[in-house]
């Protein structure tokens, strides 16, 4: 068994020999899979409840309080952090996916909404606003 800081919310995301997880006090954690010890540990701004998405040495997750972040799966090292629209409060409860070089992050501001973002530095690539009504 493997304390936390905070509430476990999301899936954990379990690989050959690691498992990647956050809680709702927006820690990030890695733990091996074999011997439940922690690999590492990193910050999130907001709670993270969703499951952590991976591709290649990338970890991403996104927080209730409209962060995604990018962490090196190997360290834990921050790559980069994206706050979507702050003034309309967007909240990311779902879980990234991850593919093709893309990560894509469903958002609710009141509306419905989809970015897909490049995983390399977090720039929006695409954005799918909601139909007028």
């Amino acid at each position: 068994m493997y304390a936390t800081q905070g509430f476990v919310w999301g899936t954990p995301l379990v690989t050959a020999d690691r498992i990647y997880f956050g809680d709702l006090d927006g820690v990030v954690y890695c733990v091996n899979r074999s011997s439940g010890s922690e690999i590492w540990r990193a910050t999130a701004a907001g709670s993270v409840r969703g499951t952590p998405a991976l591709d290649g040495d990338k970890l991403f997750v996104v927080t209730d309080s409209g962060f995604v972040h990018a962490f090196n799966a190997g360290s834990g090292t921050p790559a980069w952090q994206l706050e979507l629209d702050a003034k309309n409060a967007e909240r990311l409860l779902d879980s990234p996916i991850a593919a093709n070089g893309l990560l894509y992050v469903s958002a609710y501001n009141g509306e419905h909404l989809l970015y897909a973002l490049l995983q390399e530095s977090g720039t929006t690539s695409w954005f799918f606003p909601p139909a007028t009504r």
